[in-house]
């Protein structure tokens, strides 16, 4: 068996939380702590979901008698890269528990929609008479929708065939081009 090198992250640097200096750490692995006060070690906080179905992972801390729930994400980008809470932040590698400091970007609303564009290719959709003969081949279900003034999700609903009446609203009907 091939000897696999072992990834080497560097080693563990801890600052303090901004806005709660003195009381939590975050550490460049993506962990929170209490800060040491003293009279007992640092404790290692243990991040959940706010929510059920939700990605991101969560650390409640208190200040001044209030409880704070903040992603653990946002806290490694404020406090390692200094991010304005107007930037995105987003995991470099898409897992939401992987909250190291190298898999943290900032990035514009303009970035983060290339991204999600580059990910997300386009599906071209056809325009079908009743006929069933195609009218129009557009790029995407967004295109078709712009040039017939219609809603984007109006075109997806009748592509994946969720609506009863396909041909009601244009005369048309639109589906998926899977090389049809």
């Amino acid at each position: 068996m091939a000897n696999i090198p072992k990834r080497i992250d560097p080693p563990e640097r801890w600052k303090p939380v901004r806005g709660f200096e003195g009381r939590y750490e975050v550490s460049t692995m993506g962990r929170v702590r209490k800060a040491w006060t003293g009279a007992r070690e640092p404790r290692i906080l243990t991040p959940h979901h706010r929510h059920s179905g939700e990605r991101a992972l969560y650390v409640v801390m208190f200040r001044d008698g209030r409880r704070y729930k903040k992603p653990v994400l946002r806290i490694v980008a404020e406090t390692f890269l200094n991010a304005p809470p107007r930037l995105y932040v987003v995991h470099k590698n898409g897992l939401h528990s992987d909250n190291r400091l190298a898999n943290v970007a900032v990035m514009t609303s303009q970035q983060v929609g290339r991204e999600i564009n580059y990910r997300w290719p386009c599906r071209p959709v056809v325009m079908i008479n009743r006929a069933g003969e195609i009218v129009e081949c557009y790029r995407s279900s967004r295109e078709a929708a712009r040039q017939n003034s219609l809603s984007e999700s109006s075109v997806r609903k009748r592509c994946n065939r969720e609506i009863a009446d396909e041909f009601g609203l244009t005369g048309y009907s639109y589906r998926w081009d899977d090389g049809l």
